[in-house]
């Protein structure tokens, strides 16, 4: 249990440098909207990488206990890079409070994804399916409804 936390934190860990330095041309600016250069884009991006992930474990926290009466540390992990997995095609767009929101969905969105695969009888101890079927095609989706950047 101890191995699979750390290397969930390492992964953290390496996600919040992933997602910011996509950036290829930290100093070259905009040209419309109020950013200065691409360093306020990569603190955005920090920040909703980072927001999306805590709440989804939060919503993991108080759902799972709600649904099965206890508390489980791995599953609360996986929903963690679940989130990291569904915010990463839109966190340099999105509002923090978006992202807070997208936190909460990218949870319920694997946690209703366990559910089905559960019910079908497909043995994935590892979640990989679900974690990157259901969330990243939940950022891959993303696109159309994700709410417009304030200026």
């Amino acid at each position: 249990m101890s191995l699979f936390v750390l290397g969930t934190f390492l992964i953290w860990f390496g996600w919040c440098g992933f997602n910011p330095g996509s950036f290829t041309k930290i100093l070259s600016p905009y040209t419309n909207g109020n950013f200065y250069g691409q360093w306020r884009a990569m603190d955005r991006t920090a920040v909703t990488t980072t927001l999306a992930g805590c709440t989804a474990t939060l919503t993991t926290l108080f759902v799972k206990r709600i649904l099965s009466g206890h508390w489980n540390v791995t599953d609360v992990c996986k929903r963690l890079l679940g989130a990291f997995a569904a915010i990463t095609a839109r966190c340099s767009v999105v509002e923090p409070w978006a992202a807070v929101i997208w936190g909460f969905v990218a949870a319920l969105v694997l946690i209703g994804c366990n559910i089905v695969v559960a019910n079908v009888k497909v043995d994935d101890e590892l979640e990989a399916a679900q974690l990157h079927g259901g969330c990243c095609a939940l950022g891959w989706f993303s696109r159309r409804c994700s709410p417009p950047r304030s200026t």
